[in-house]
């Protein structure tokens, strides 16, 4: 596993998950409208409790940000934070095609809604393990 197949596997279950709104993946511009979707997949640490290095275990979270425009209800916001949220229940498993497995090790932490841009974001963090 390495960090191209973990973004991979998170970044299908993401598309393949009904949200509707045009995703921001990770270093790619937001589309020209809102709202949207913004995402960062970010790994947090590394460690390997063998001598030989054999299972690697992959620590961190994805960022994902319901992006609305400034100055309307915080409603549809929150209303797509709730569903991205829903896509990553906590012990959801999900097969790495390069070998290896996510796991979701916390509830998703729909987090507090701020003011940037002209527009209103609403973050969900999803944390995971990888091994």
């Amino acid at each position: 596993m390495n960090d191209a197949d973990i973004e991979n596997a998170i970044k299908a279950r993401i598309a393949g998950g009904g949200l509707i709104w045009p995703i921001a993946w990770p270093n790619q511009n937001a589309p020209g409208t809102v709202p949207f979707i913004a995402l960062d997949i970010v790994p947090t640490a590394r460690t390997d409790v063998t001598l030989d290095s054999s299972v690697p275990i992959v620590e961190g979270f994805v960022m994902a940000r319901a992006i609305v425009q400034e100055g309307t209800s915080t409603a549809a916001a929150n209303s797509k934070a709730d569903q991205i949220a829903d896509l990553f229940p906590r012990g959801l498993k999900i097969v790495i095609a390069g070998g290896g497995t996510i796991l979701v090790i916390k509830h998703p932490e729909p987090l507090q809604g701020f003011a940037a841009d002209q527009k209103w974001i609403k973050p969900v963090r999803i944390t995971f393990l990888v091994s």
